[in-house]
């Protein structure tokens, strides 16, 4: 029990930090000149938004896009292509790290492949994969903060960024870890999202210090690496995360079958030659945006079949997509 906690929440929090994330980009595209109250805040929305996904993926049997009833096909559509964006820039984002590791181009190749062949062992093996980087993710940031310098004055504080970069994240690993609780108990999705919310909180408050100057930068926790002499945890950090990431949205993104899965690493790794700041900065804002609206959906039609069962009543379900992450798992159901 206590494994299965720990794993599922270390496979939530590793499909939130991804390149974007651990590189510090879009903690400075949605949170560069805001209040250090607003990542806080954020942190604490995603261990929320955990919550509700482990609650709805316990209601359905691990099945959440039945939420939607008829809908369920737009639901997978935009799960889909949320994490397939998500994928691009995760490939993109590790082209960069490996050329500053070993100096070699091809990096985000050797990712892609190597996240297709975890993917391709089932979902034990990302819930490992991840129960094994997390940890280290959480030490080499934990080493980076305390070298980072102090802090510049107190700025704005601002709710709309605290939802939307809760919302453009939680569409993709919530939606996961969803499809992992149809048989948890209550105490199992209250202590994997309370844990979930205090690391991500944790890191999210962790990497905003440590970006505070160079936030211009198209990876600035890299640079602040650098400037503490640091240059390599910051490589190793970002890289830990990049993996964590890219597992699970190719999983969510691919769903069943190994020829879908190769089909979407190839186009996701042509799509990535555009390059990881382009897409960060171009597509992450919309899934921001798409992702509140997505999640509030959800949280509408998740209380509709919560009153609808009790009341008896046989909500339609379409189980489209949920059959496709469970064949990763036949120990799930």
């Amino acid at each position: 029990m206590r494994y299965r906690i720990f794993a599922t929440a270390a496979t939530f929090i590793g499909s939130l930090i991804g390149a974007g994330f651990a590189s510090g980009r879009e903690i400075a595209l949605y949170f560069g000149h805001t209040s250090i109250f607003v990542p806080l805040l954020s942190g604490m929305c995603l261990g929320a938004s955990c919550y509700f996904f482990l609650k709805a993926g316990r209601l359905t049997s691990g099945d959440p896009s039945a939420l939607w009833g008829k809908g369920a096909f737009v639901a997978e559509f935009i799960v889909k292509i949320s994490n397939a964006v998500t994928y691009c820039a995760m490939i993109a984002g590790s082209e960069e790290v490996i050329f500053s590791l070993f100096g070699f181009h091809g990096g985000g190749i050797i990712s892609a492949v190597l996240s297709l062949i975890v993917v391709l062992a089932g979902v034990e093996k990302i819930k490992f994969v991840n129960f094994l980087l997390v940890p280290l993710i959480i030490l080499t940031v934990a080493v980076l903060f305390f070298k980072s310098p102090a802090l510049p004055p107190e700025e704005k504080f601002v709710i709309l960024p605290s939802f939307t970069y809760a919302a453009m994240n939680v569409i993709g690993g919530g939606y996961f870890v969803s499809t992992m609780s149809g048989d948890f108990t209550e105490k199992e999705c209250v202590a994997t999202s309370v844990i979930s919310g205090v690391v991500l909180t944790a890191l999210l408050v962790a990497v905003y210090c440590i970006i505070r100057y160079d936030l211009s930068s198209s990876m600035p926790v890299l640079v602040a690496a650098k400037r503490a002499g640091m240059e390599k945890f910051g490589d190793i950090v970002v890289y830990l995360a990049i993996f964590t990431t890219l597992t699970g949205s190719l999983a969510v993104s691919a769903g069943k079958g190994k020829i879908k899965s190769v089909v979407v690493t190839a186009l996701a790794t042509l799509a990535s030659q555009a390059g990881f700041a382009l897409i960060v900065n171009t597509l992450y804002p919309v899934l921001g945006t798409a992702g509140a609206v997505v999640t509030m959906l959800y949280i509408f039609f998740y209380f509709r079949k919560k009153i609808a069962k009790k009341e008896g009543v046989i909500t339609p379900s379409v189980p489209v997509f949920n059959r496709k992450i469970k064949s990763f798992s036949p120990r799930e159901k």
